[in-house]
């Protein structure tokens, strides 16, 4: 089944010109998964960022002994973890968003309308990177929410 006849926020080949996107962040995050943004643990994998005086009571197995060979002194190598990055979107859909419809009931071209367009292009750079993406449509309260995950098939749900 297409997914473009599902939805008209969903159209495959409008989305398609959004593959060669790449979404990052600036932060560290933290995420469940192994995945290509930096991540605030630092563990015994991934890539060497930095040595760091040894404490007494730390794990001997993290323990550079060449380091400690040449100088006399104990130093632990650091790594840099990389991990998965959940986003949840967050669409504002009070009253207010209704501006520019063509009715009260049509929501067509109004702002509620764009943000949707936006969030679904946003949805799609965002799992085609392999990372998890959620939904939060927000009103006076929450009106309604969908957890984090990255199928292709969650993608259909998010619209």
């Amino acid at each position: 089944m297409p997914a473009s006849a599902t939805s008209k926020f969903l159209d495959l080949q409008a989305l398609a010109a959004l593959e060669r996107l790449r979404f990052t962040t600036r932060h560290r995050i933290e995420g469940g998964y192994s995945g290509r943004h930096a991540s605030r643990q630092k563990g015994g994998s991934g890539e060497f960022v930095d040595f760091r005086e040894y404490t007494p009571g730390e794990d001997l197995r993290r323990l550079d002994w060449k380091v400690y060979a040449r100088t006399g002194k104990s130093y632990i190598r650091q790594y840099q973890d990389e991990t998965n990055l959940l986003c949840t979107l967050a669409i504002d859909a009070s009253a207010s968003m209704m501006f520019g419809a063509k009715s009260t009931t049509d929501s067509t071209d109004s702002k509620l309308d764009y943000a949707k367009f936006l969030a679904t292009g946003f949805a799609h750079v965002i799992t085609h990177g392999q990372d998890q993406v959620g939904l939060a449509v927000l009103g006076e309260t929450l009106k309604d929410s969908l957890p984090c995950a990255g199928t292709p098939t969650h993608l259909l749900h998010l619209q």
